[in-house]
């Protein structure tokens, strides 16, 4: 009897370290995680783009911005991963299926893809993207809304990709494009849509928009069932890495989950909004910002010293607007900082 015991003490004890060594190499994991988001910085001004004046020409008139080829292709590889990771995660394994769209939460408490990748961090603070975004909203933003939608094909490619019906054309932010007054009404925020796969065959799923429709607080629709396009209606063809720029006004359309298409399309969602305005998502920024230590990505994840600090913010609350004076990157001086302001000034928010 004491022999017949003997194998199964082996295979208890192999078990316990096949336990150990798992235990191990997720805490290695989970240091190279915390390490690589502690190490993220903006990068140095030199390689910055910031909005030139042709360019917001061209974003005031037309409500959106194509910056091609933004990203570099190991920054859309390293996404791509992110997108199968988080997908594979929220869906119990299963991954996406052929001819079905998924949507993710970027900082969703379901996965831990911004630890896992921390490219989903640093692009917020994107050398190509963030000054533009700053161009055109200023330097008291953060990000309220992050996601992404995965399209897989469901057909070999053939054909062309189906367009969006009538009902499907909308403005973003919801309830804000009823309850806010003014005509056109107040920008807000703008969405950054990052393109991890071509879309410039016509059968790949598309982006359509209706250019200079921002300005416009009711756009004419056709039939709900109707494919027919809106007047001045326009597909955006964009390669992988290339990166479009919207104001949230526009009036636009994308492909919808009830749709099929012939090519595959992935892209990040990252909108940038005012520091006062809620999130759009449940933004469970908790567990990146307790190791992200770069100053700006911190105002970005939506850090603040104290909620007033989203309305007068000081000086610790907006370290964007440091980190771009100390680059000579403002537009005018830096306002006197708010615990600097006279009492009557701060009742108004600022002292500019």
């Amino acid at each position: 009897m004491q022999n017949a015991a003997l194998p199964w003490r082996w295979l208890l004890l192999a078990a316990v370290l096949a336990v150990i060594g798992v235990l191990q190499k997720a805490m290695r994991d989970g240091v190279a995680q915390r390490q690589a988001l502690a190490g993220l910085a903006v990068e140095d001004p030199a390689v910055h783009h910031p909005l030139t004046a042709a360019e917001r020409a061209q974003f005031e008139a037309s409500g959106m911005l194509v910056i091609p080829a933004a990203l570099s292709v190991d920054e859309v590889s390293e996404l791509n991963a992110a997108l199968e990771y988080w997908s594979s995660e929220t869906t119990g394994g299963v991954g996406v299926l052929p001819g079905t769209t998924w949507h993710g939460m970027t900082f969703s408490s379901r996965h831990d893809a911004p630890s896992r990748h921390p490219a989903l961090v640093s692009m917020l603070a994107h050398p190509r993207i963030l000054p533009k975004v700053v161009g055109i909203l200023g330097w008291n933003i953060y990000i309220y809304h992050a996601h992404a939608a995965y399209t897989r094909a469901a057909t070999d490619g053939a054909g062309l990709a189906p367009k969006p019906s009538g009902d499907h054309w909308h403005q973003d932010s919801g309830r804000v494009n009823v309850d806010v007054e003014g005509e056109p009404r107040p920008r807000l925020s703008v969405k950054a849509s990052i393109m991890l796969t071509d879309t410039t065959d016509p059968a790949a799923p598309q982006f359509y928009v209706v250019p200079g429709s921002h300005l416009n607080n009711t756009m004419p629709h056709t039939q709900p069932n109707s494919t027919e396009l809106p007047p001045g209606a326009v597909r955006v063809p964009l390669q992988a890495g290339s990166v479009v720029l919207i104001d949230r006004r526009l009036w636009h359309a994308g492909p919808l989950g009830e749709q099929k298409y012939g090519i595959t399309r992935k892209v990040l969602f990252n909108g940038y909004g005012q520091r006062w305005l809620r999130p759009k998502d449940p933004m469970y920024t908790a567990p990146v910002l307790a190791h992200v230590t770069c100053p700006v990505l911190r105002q970005l994840l939506g850090h603040t010293h104290t909620y007033n600090g989203l309305y007068s913010p000081t000086t610790a609350d907006v370290p964007l607007m440091s980190w771009l004076d100390e680059h000579g990157m403002l537009k005018k001086p830096a306002p006197l900082a708010w615990e600097d302001c006279s009492q009557s000034s701060k009742w108004i928010g600022g002292c500019e």
